[in-house]
């Protein structure tokens, strides 16, 4: 309960790897540390490891707090082309040759939100790209856990050119302020004075706590488990409601990502939506462009308490979407 420091305890953060995936539950305390979330990870990955002005390449779309962690530090973005299997290492390397970019941040596995997990041949090539160009990989795999047959990530694959970051907010709960990067020790020593210097230390409550759960072990296996079990029948729940209605739907464990034509104004679809107490997002809150996901919704499949919730929502959003260009949702 005293004061510590960011470097975090190396017994507490050797028993927080079980919460990591298997290839990376050997990594030595001094790869790892203990942070405030996946989103905390970020924002001091980028504090610490670049300087204003620096460039950052994103995917076109992306978690929002990625963006707002770019412009709270001052620094540039540009993104990258992407296709079905992830970014393009094409693109990618074109904008390398630039010699502007210092961080690539991407998420490999349940891309959020598309939906992609991107093939290991083409981890490999992005890998390989990042190395010749001295480009530092952050990974976000805060939905890892949900994906056990994923390829490696990246932080397996290219261990010193990597920051791969997860959290317990998706695996446990929201309020368990608890995350956790690992790379290499240069790395994490400079996020433990970005942790100092913005928090003092990450409270060792939260981290107990954490740590209490970890140590259930068979518990810890069974409840992951049941969340993955869920998390499929959730996603074949509304491949099954949508598919007729959604020509552009695309579902992973945890949200969807349904693409509608050109003539169709999204606001409108979510203004309905919610009047018939759906609540989607529209795309365009995860771009990072002026192009991205203008088009499309994302519905976060893993939100509501139970499965019948779900159904429910999807059964109402069904009938949105079958008169997409009404103005009123009278029929509820």
């Amino acid at each position: 309960m005293t004061y510590r420091d960011g470097f975090g305890d190396t017994q507490q953060k050797l028993a927080l790897r079980a919460f990591l995936p298997p290839l990376l539950q050997d990594v030595s305390e001094d790869r790892m540390l203990i942070n405030h979330g996946a989103q905390n990870g970020v924002y001091t990955a980028l504090g610490r490891l670049t300087s204003p002005g620096d460039t950052i390449c994103l995917e076109p779309l992306s978690y929002p707090g990625v963006g707002a962690a770019i412009s709270q530090l001052g620094l540039s973005s540009i993104t990258v082309e992407t296709d079905k299997r992830g970014i393009c290492p094409i693109s990618f390397e074109q904008q390398c040759k630039k010699g502007r970019i210092r961080i690539l941040v991407t998420t490999a596995t349940g891309h959020n939100p598309t939906c992609i997990t991107t093939p290991l041949s083409r981890r490999q090539e992005i890998g390989l790209i990042a190395q010749k160009y001295d480009v530092l990989i952050i990974e976000d795999d805060i939905y890892g856990f949900l994906y056990p047959d994923a390829p490696p990530p990246y932080a397996h694959l290219f261990p010193d050119q990597t920051v791969y970051l997860s959290g317990l907010a998706k695996r446990i709960s929201p309020s368990l302020r608890i995350g956790f990067a690992v790379a290499p020790p240069h790395i994490t020593m400079l996020m433990a004075q970005g942790i100092t210097a913005q928090t003092w230390m990450v409270s060792p409550i939260l981290i107990n706590t954490a740590i209490e759960i970890a140590g259930r072990g068979d518990d810890l296996n069974s409840f992951t488990r049941q969340i993955r079990s869920e998390a499929r029948k959730r996603h074949e729940l509304t491949t099954q409601l949508l598919s007729p209605y959604a020509t552009d739907l695309k579902t992973c464990q945890s949200h969807a990502w349904i693409g509608f034509p050109k003539d169709i104004p999204i606001p409108q679809l979510v203004r309905r939506a919610a009047e018939a107490g759906v609540h989607i997002l529209d795309g365009s809150r995860f771009a990072n462009n002026t192009t991205a996901g203008k088009h499309n919704v994302r519905l976060s499949i893993m939100a509501p308490d139970t499965a019948h919730k779900l159904e429910k929502a999807l059964i109402k959003l069904k009938a949105v979407l079958s008169n997409p260009n009404e103005n009123s949702c009278d029929f509820f």
